[in-house]
């Protein structure tokens, strides 16, 4: 696992030096990167803040996750990381400020066409613990999993009772399908027949998937419901920044929670902080 995330930063690192070389002074362009699972929702601010005349960023083409961005950030190698949790107290030791932006519910997702549209509480653990195998219909259930010390997991197994164990479960037994980034899981649950992921409703929106979005119980993922509390799982986001950011990132920082940024938030799936 740490090989696979440090090939990726170096992926990601090789790539931002490609794309530094172009017509633009190095010191102007803005570097963020970080969650994969905000990783559309990182371009669709970028562009706004763009466009508003304030700057131009660099998106990371890939996900660093957030451990990942943030490490950059106190490396010096990103300006801001977007994150799906809160700084560790090492963290913040370290030099690391968080500022939290909003939250986009956990969906449950399936590539069946001729689902119910639905998927209980208790269903959803025993599929992901592999004491239920197959859909009500008798077709096997394809569960995609990602690794244990994912955020949406923490939330997963925080709100769900049984979750934790299960995903524990789960990931002890062979030939299960793992998915390392979000990207990954949204392609793994889109080829695998009648399968079941669990993804945040920002990144279905930005990457526009076709997955079927399944109510949880009979309470649809939407904003709405997570702003009024009937919709029970969300993860949260952050801008991540060093305590001594430059002017340029805490101007990116305050246009995400201007008028502007929380509108392009919730058009991309999430309810601003400010909410």
């Amino acid at each position: 696992m740490k090989r696979r995330i440090a090939g990726h930063l170096v992926c990601a690192f090789v790539m931002w030096a490609f794309l530094g070389v172009q017509p633009v002074h190095a010191s102007a362009v803005l570097r963020v990167g970080g969650s994969g699972a905000a990783l559309g929702l990182s371009r669709a601010l970028a562009q706004g803040f763009a466009a508003q005349g304030l700057g131009q960023l660099n998106v990371m083409p890939r996900s660093l996750g957030s451990s990942g961005g943030i490490r950059a950030v106190l490396a010096g190698a990103l300006d801001v990381a977007v994150s799906s949790r809160p700084l560790t107290a090492s963290e913040q030791r370290e030099g690391a400020r968080a500022t939290l932006i909003g939250r986009s519910p956990i969906v449950f997702v399936t590539s069946r066409a001729d689902t119910t549209r639905r998927i209980s509480r208790d269903v959803a653990v025993k599929m992901f613990g592999l004491q239920q195998l197959q859909w009500p219909d008798g077709k096997p259930v394809y569960v995609v999993l990602r690794p244990l010390h994912e955020p949406m997991l923490a939330v997963l197994s925080e709100r769900l009772a049984g979750m934790r164990e299960a995903l524990q479960r789960s990931w002890a037994a062979p030939g299960r399908p793992h998915a390392y980034t979000a990207q990954d899981n949204l392609e793994m649950a889109a080829k695998l027949p009648d399968s079941l992921a669990a993804a945040s409703l920002t990144q279905l929106v930005t990457e526009r998937s076709h997955l079927v979005r399944l109510r949880l119980d009979t309470v649809a993922p939407t904003l709405e419901n997570l702003r009024t509390g009937a919709y029970p799982l969300a993860m949260s986001f952050y801008l991540v920044t060093t305590s001594h950011p430059s002017p340029q990132a805490e101007s990116f920082v305050e246009f995400v929670q201007s008028a502007k940024g929380r509108s392009i938030m919730a058009d991309a799936g999430v309810v601003p902080h400010t909410e």
